[in-house]
């Protein structure tokens, strides 16, 4: 379901959808080394409701604020039995667990753009804050011939995400712009596992990342030729811990400082109806989990 209205200088609108299903799944597997079968089966319920609204303001021409909130709540239910027989029927084993997974996400989204007198000549801001907060619950019942195990997992996610982009944008001539901006990259990590068996350890997980950036680029066209410069300067560091019952906590941290530079360089001859470009760049990146 979508709605949207606008009067004047404000559109507002909203969104909201509904999924949802149950999963069946039968299995069996026959090995003949041991002379086992393995019979196994599940059932999962989901549920999922989504919700938007936003709206979007325009004071004038040369001004537009919009801001959207959103918010995904997911919810599943598992119930699921494994059954083992060997040749030998004192030997069978059973197992089954029932989980509850509970999810939400939710997002705050703000953006302004300015366009100056300038043609061209631009500056926006944009800031997000995204954090799911998650928890599961499942219980385990281990049955054999020679023992009975029930134990209960249990795991809380939370997680935050903040970005915040600022952009500006200015031609210098008819053919060379320039363009700079900044960055601030926030991310905030907690799990916790708690546990009813006495063979497996509680445990917690809490990890930090902070990004900080500055970049520029020039630019310029000269009839076939496109040439353009720019670098990066980017701070980086995280922050680790991880601790588990009865033993020594970890900890890992790193900062790092890095400049990465790029230059591209463009031919397109537009003699005789040519089509063709060829293109020389170069520039540094990097890949990040």
């Amino acid at each position: 379901v979508g709605l949207n209205y606008r009067e004047g200088k404000v559109n507002l609108y909203g969104d909201y959808s509904f999924n949802a299903g149950r999963t069946p799944v039968r299995g069996e597997v026959s090995r003949s080394d041991d002379q086992s079968k393995e019979f196994w089966k599940s059932e999962g319920d989901r549920e999922t409701h989504l919700y938007k609204v936003g709206v979007d303001f325009y004071p004038d021409k040369k001004n537009t604020l919009s801001f959207y909130s959103s918010r995904n709540a997911f919810d599943l239910g598992v119930i699921s039995t494994t059954d083992v027989q060997f040749a030998d029927r004192s030997d069978e084993i059973g197992q089954s667990y029932t989980s509850g997974r509970n999810n939400i996400t939710t997002t705050y989204n703000l953006d302004f753009r300015h366009d100056f007198t300038a043609d061209g000549e631009m500056l926006e801001l944009e800031i997000d804050h995204n954090s799911l907060k998650g928890s599961e619950e499942t219980v385990f019942d281990v049955q054999t011939e020679a023992s009975a195990i029930k134990y209960v997992d249990e795991l809380d996610n939370n997680r935050t995400n903040l970005t915040i982009n600022l952009d500006y944008t200015k031609p210098l001539a008819k053919d060379v712009k320039l363009e700079i901006g900044a960055e601030t990259r926030q991310q905030d990590i907690q799990n916790r596992y708690q546990t009813t068996n006495a063979n497996f350890l509680d445990g917690a997980f809490d990890f930090k990342r902070d990004s900080h950036s500055v970049y520029g680029n020039l630019s310029r066209n000269m009839k076939d030729w496109f040439f353009q410069v720019g670098a990066r300067l980017e701070d980086y560091s995280i922050v680790g811990d991880f601790s588990q019952e009865g033993n020594v906590n970890e900890n890992e941290t790193d900062h790092i400082f890095t400049v990465y530079p790029s230059a591209l360089i463009t031919f397109t001859p537009q003699k005789n109806g040519a089509k063709n470009s060829y293109n020389l760049s170069y520039s540094r990146r990097v890949d990040r989990p």
